[in-house]
């Protein structure tokens, strides 16, 4: 707590020296790059990251305080375009889901957990307020996220063949219980804190891209057929330049497959078995929203289709010419087997968590035993805790109920759901997808939902990333003709 204390003291020391300094400079444009900067950290959960004052801090967490520092600073100067930006509605919601939650604190017992949850919240709840209100060109900053996520899904693939050729994971920065001595072969743990959350944020990139490529291939038929029209009515100058600018669709194109390849072959290698269903899912409804939505020629997808196919197989070929398949495929299969028929040590231990989180419900069905008390709850009435010494009930939407009480588990489920249907009203019935709001919107739904779903397999509240994203269709939702 003392170390904790003085490390707050320095902090705020600092900030106020950095103030001074900068406060002829500090500008409300500020926020909007802040804001671009907080979405592209959403991959790094784990890496990189820094120990400061007793406490683990991340790029994300780092400019949501700057964030709210420029505001400070912009408040006291009166900034005008501050003073006459209207707030978001969605701007109370953490306000309300933490009113609806503190009768709940009166159970308290383990402070020092509570604390660590309320402030996890409160960083999360603040990207999600600055996102909201903030944000600008949502579908512009999906892309740029988009290729953060590329890199590193190459930074997986570094740890994957890394971690087969024995390079010590002080080097590849896996984690030891995700190196090949568990399965024979490692799980891709990426920048993220577990392979489970570096798979729900690939989901990020792989729904984006899809969508990405649908608009590049609209362009190319549109442009296509515009040439073929008009092409002999053009002179020599705009003939050539016409051609060039339908190749450079056709070649962005096709990288936007490679990209889209590489990515979906790291998200199998994370083997999160949960995140696998997600996208299993969702994968009907997403081929019917591409039928009914785009217009692009069926042999330029299977020109393209041949190529991924032709792609996976030779990374097939790699694969199995570095690892023993049979041994590989037995861990794994057996594992996946285990899983499916609830019998593997973490199906076992998450089914324990849940149902001892759903029998104490039970005790306290409205208030909730207070933020972060589950553990505690578990270790001093069960004495089952995991080999961390740990219990965590595994599923959001039960711990919320169980910490919070049923009136904050309804908001919370309020406030999840509620972009989802502002975001289907506003798709017109008829539209161009060259309308980046249309793109953004899309991509907005199927990420959500997604990872609504993934939330049934892990918890606490204070995922980042989820609500960077949460952030970005509440912003979309109100201001959507400043982001197109």
């Amino acid at each position: 707590m003392i170390t904790i204390l003085f490390g707050l003291g320095i902090a705020i020391l600092l900030a106020s020296i950095v103030s001074i300094f900068l406060w002829s400079k500090v500008q409300f444009g500020w926020l909007t790059r802040i804001c671009t900067l907080l979405v592209l950290s959403l991959p790094f959960e784990y890496f990189p990251r820094v120990e400061i004052a007793g406490a683990s801090w991340r790029i994300s967490q780092v400019l949501v305080i700057i964030g709210f520092w420029v505001i400070a600073i912009l408040l006291l100067k009166k900034d005008s375009r501050l003073l006459s930006h209207r707030l978001h509605f969605a701007s109370w919601y953490p306000l309300i889901f933490l009113g609806l939650s503190s009768p709940s604190w009166l159970s308290i017992t383990d402070f020092q957990r509570f604390i660590v949850h309320l402030v996890g919240t409160i960083f999360v709840f603040g990207a999600f307020v600055l996102l909201a209100n903030f944000a600008t060109d949502i579908w512009k900053n999906l892309q740029r996220l988009t290729l953060v996520l590329f890199g590193c899904s190459i930074f997986g693939l570094y740890q994957f063949f890394g971690d087969l050729i024995s390079i010590p994971p002080a080097f590849t920065l896996l984690r030891e219980h995700y190196t090949k001595i568990v399965f024979g072969v490692p799980r891709v743990q990426g920048t993220a804190v577990e392979p489970l959350y570096f798979a729900g944020m690939l989901l990020i990139a792989i729904f984006v891209l899809i969508f990405w490529i649908c608009e590049r291939l609209d362009i190319g038929k549109k442009f296509k057929i515009s040439t073929n029209n008009i092409l002999q009515k053009l002179t020599p100058n705009k003939k050539i330049s016409q051609i060039i600018y339908v190749q450079f669709i056709v070649h962005k194109t096709k990288f936007l497959f490679l990209f889209l390849g590489i990515i979906v072959i790291v998200f199998l290698l994370t083997i999160s078995k949960g995140t696998f269903g997600v996208l299993a899912i969702l994968i009907l409804p997403l081929l019917i929203v591409i039928f009914f939505t785009f217009n692009f020629f069926k042999q330029y997808i299977c020109h393209h289709l041949l190529q991924g196919i032709l792609a996976v197989f030779l990374f097939t070929i790699i694969f199995f010419s570095t690892v023993n398949p049979i041994a590989l495929l037995g861990e794994i299969g057996t594992n996946f087997a285990e899983t499916l028929s609830g019998t593997s040590a973490s199906a076992v231990e998450r089914t324990m968590f849940v149902n001892q989180a759903s029998n104490a419900i039970y005790e306290n069905p409205i208030l909730g035993i207070g933020m972060g008390q589950y553990g505690d709850y578990v270790g001093n009435n069960l004495g089952t805790l995991n080999e961390d010494g740990k219990a965590i009930v595994n599923n959001v939407y039960l711990e919320i109920w169980l910490e919070e009480g049923i009136t904050a588990l309804f908001f919370f489920i309020f406030m999840l759901f509620q972009p989802i249907v502002f975001l289907l009203k506003s798709l017109p019935t008829r539209w161009s997808p060259l309308h980046s709001k249309n793109l953004a919107a899309l991509s907005l739904i199927f990420i959500l939902v997604g990872y609504y779903i993934q939330w049934t397999l892990f918890s606490p509240i204070f995922i980042m990333p989820i609500f960077i994203i949460l952030g970005l269709a509440y912003n979309l939702i109100l201001n959507h003709d400043n982001n197109v």
